[in-house]
């Protein structure tokens, strides 16, 4: 993900207040979770990737390719 462990753990208690992720199951003692995608701030984080990716994808494909 690009952040230490720690930093993790700070902030997970705050995506799970927030809706962000949500526990799906257990397994033993582990909790598995999962991006909740409906969530508001999940799909406008997803329209933001969206709207990144397509400006990337239209800047690229205007570069010519060398032979």
């Amino acid at each position: 993900m690009g952040i230490s462990r720690t930093t993790l753990f700070k902030i997970w208690r705050t995506l799970e207040d927030l809706e962000i992720v949500v526990e799906t199951r257990r397994v033993g003692r582990a909790k598995m979770y999962k991006l909740n995608k409906k969530n508001p701030i999940v799909q406008k984080f997803i329209e933001l990737d969206n709207a990144i990716s397509e400006y990337y994808a239209k800047k690229f494909a205007e570069i010519p390719v060398k032979a």
